[in-house]
């Protein structure tokens, strides 16, 4: 089929881009962004995480955040947990932030450090949860599955990692979500430390959709620390059609950056404003 892909579009200046910045910016500024955002016509706005402020202490006011701001009707407002603790206290938020999507799915980070770094588990950790998390989403009905890769395409202590590496590593996680007889229909790629070169994203969705014709939907959340995260996207475009659906992030003025990439805030991820320029 020809054509583009369907863009589906999350705003990530709440959550990606503070994280990076200095953790005493006042709730009330905060409050402010939030519903400068909310007036812009954006469908999704990422509006931070529920996760240790001891780790993270940026996202240590989420409670009064989401107590403090004004929701707009027709807006998906989201929000990011790494455990049951932290969907624990979103709950108490649900409504105005929407329910957490269904975990059915199975991720793996491609860098064991940047791994430990993130999220305090290993590869061996990510990769033992796979049978858990696809006997729960078995166990709920799920009728398709869904698969992650981070730092997908290089990392900063290990360098860059290739298209036989990756797709060696989807190849183990959809063969046991097909032998659970849950097809797998959605593919995400995760790029915090800025490796990825538009060519390399173009070749990876490309083998994807030739190795795995029932994948049809994308998420290709770039940074652009090495600035080439827009042009990576305009390269998903070419590959990608009218039968994919293709979601992505960015963040207004571009601020963004895992604390624990190593890139600091020169991490960045695409600016909002250029990229729905670049998309009219």
């Amino acid at each position: 089929m020809a054509g583009y892909p369907r863009v589906l579009h999350t705003e990530e200046g709440m959550r990606d881009g503070l994280q990076i910045e200095n953790p005493n910016i006042s709730v009330a500024d905060k409050i402010r962004l939030i519903d400068a955002l909310s007036e812009t016509g954006l469908k999704e706005i990422a509006v931070g995480s529920f996760v240790s402020p001891k780790w993270t202490p940026q996202m240590a006011c989420m409670d009064d955040l989401v107590r403090g701001f004004h929701p707009k009707p027709g807006i998906k407002y989201t929000y990011t947990a790494l455990n049951e603790r932290g969907i624990e206290r979103a709950r108490a938020f649900t409504p105005p932030l929407s329910p957490k999507a269904s975990q059915n799915g199975t991720r793996y980070t491609m860098c064991d450090v940047f791994a430990k770094r993130n999220t305090n588990r290993g590869q061996p950790e990510e990769i033992e949860k796979w049978t858990r998390q696809i006997e729960k989403a078995r166990a709920k009905g799920i009728t398709s599955g869904r698969v992650s890769l981070g730092a997908a395409w290089g990392s900063n202590w290990t360098g860059e990692f290739t298209l036989e590496q990756r797709m060696a590593i989807l190849d183990r996680m959809i063969k046991m979500w097909n032998e659970a007889g849950i097809p797998v229909t959605r593919i995400s790629f995760a790029d915090p430390m800025s490796w990825g070169m538009p060519d390399q994203i173009e070749r990876q969705l490309a083998a994807v959709k030739e190795r795995w014709p029932s994948i049809n939907n994308f998420n290709l959340h770039l940074h652009n620390g090495r600035g080439t995260a827009l042009a990576s996207v305009c390269a998903a475009l070419r590959v990608l059609d009218g039968s994919d659906t293709l979601r992505l992030q960015s963040s207004i003025g571009g601020m963004a950056g895992c604390p624990y990439c190593g890139n600091g805030q020169a991490a960045m991820m695409i600016a909002t404003e250029d990229l729905m320029h670049m998309l009219e």
